[in-house]
């Protein structure tokens, strides 16, 4: 059962699955959050709903997650592939956070050289305080990073339940047919841990 071909298999579905998972929660929410937004009901509803566009790093996350949890560790049991659920969700926001913070700091970090060069070349006045103003832009690249993780937090937390009532059994369902497509009656295979 644990050959190279189910790794594939497993490796490639994995992909599927995840991008199944990633479009159905975005669906729910598109369609919970479109109407809210259209009609400014619901304050914030853009915000949350741009945040689901970042469910596709679970495409990636949950198939490098799977090789690492299941295929490596040879245990494909309940608990263990509700762990991998949980453990791809939480590196697809660690993810986000570190992509959001990255092109936070990017963003103010260019700002920062940008007024040490004009300040450097005289094109500012003289009395522009070139040092306390790249401070200060400093501090608010760090406050704008942390706002964005603050963001992906609040985003994750709101968003968690319908990706975990969607994720969950579509995860389930991946265990389910791999087991089914790969099952052996060889008596020196290496067993499934198919209990709870």
């Amino acid at each position: 059962m644990w050959s190279r071909k189910f790794a594939a298999v497993g490796l490639s579905s994995a992909t599927i699955f995840a991008a199944l998972a990633s479009f159905a929660t975005w669906y729910v929410f598109y369609l919970v959050l479109n109407p809210a937004m259209r009609s400014g009901r619901l304050p914030g509803a853009g915000a949350l709903f741009m945040f689901t566009f970042f469910f596709a790093v679970g495409v990636f996350a949950y198939p490098a997650c799977w090789f690492w949890m299941i295929q490596r560790t040879r245990d494909y049991g309940m608990k263990r592939t509700l762990r991998l659920v949980w453990t791809t969700y939480l590196i697809s926001c660690a993810t986000v956070i570190a992509l959001i913070s990255i092109a936070v700091v990017a963003t103010f970090g260019a700002f920062v050289l940008v007024a040490i060069l004009r300040a450097l070349f005289g094109s500012m006045p003289p009395d522009w305080p070139v040092i306390g103003n790249g401070l200060l832009l400093i501090g608010v690249m760090f406050v704008g990073a942390l706002g964005g993780a603050a963001y992906v937090v609040m985003a994750a937390l709101i968003t968690l339940p319908v990706f975990t009532a969607i994720a969950i059994p579509i995860a389930y369902l991946h265990r389910w047919i791999l087991l089914k497509m790969f099952a052996t009656n060889d008596a020196t295979a290496l067993p499934v841990n198919a209990g709870p």
